[in-house]
């Protein structure tokens, strides 16, 4: 017999509470969601370009992406048009990443067409939104 969500909830976050690596988070997130038919994680802050450090790695906050693609991700500053951080921006409720394809322009669909080569190809994102905080999101693929 299954564990009731809400006990389910609760361990994955007390797990979370107690973790000590960035890698940890990111692995009890996966493992969270796996049963959903997520196998990827990625969340933090939606930067602004301007007030930050391009090329340093630790911007992009945590990501079980693929070195390579967060490479990819900062080099085209993939920000200004990456459909999922711009939907994520203007909503307070999850969404799919076909979503968010929809509303975008060329350049961001075709990030999402080479996000989605790379293996994550579809997703369901949760924007976080807090007063005075810089906008987040979590996104599941």
């Amino acid at each position: 017999m299954s564990k009731p969500i809400e006990e389910v909830v609760l361990s994955a976050i007390r797990q979370i509470e107690a973790a000590t690596t960035d890698h940890g988070v990111l692995q009890i997130l996966a493992d969270f969601v796996s049963p959903f038919g997520f196998d990827s994680v990625s969340l933090g802050h939606i930067v602004n370009p301007a007030h930050v450090d391009l090329q340093s790695k630790d911007w992009f906050v945590l990501s079980a992406w693929s070195d390579e693609l967060q490479v990819r991700y900062r080099e085209r500053q993939a920000m200004f048009f990456d459909p999922v951080a711009r939907y994520a921006l203007n909503s307070r409720r999850p969404f799919l990443w076909s979503d968010a394809y929809k509303l975008a322009g060329q350049k961001g669909q075709s990030w999402l067409d080479e996000v989605g080569e790379a293996g994550l190809k579809q997703g369901l994102s949760i924007p976080v939104h807090d007063i005075g905080k810089p906008a987040g999101c979590i996104s599941f693929s």
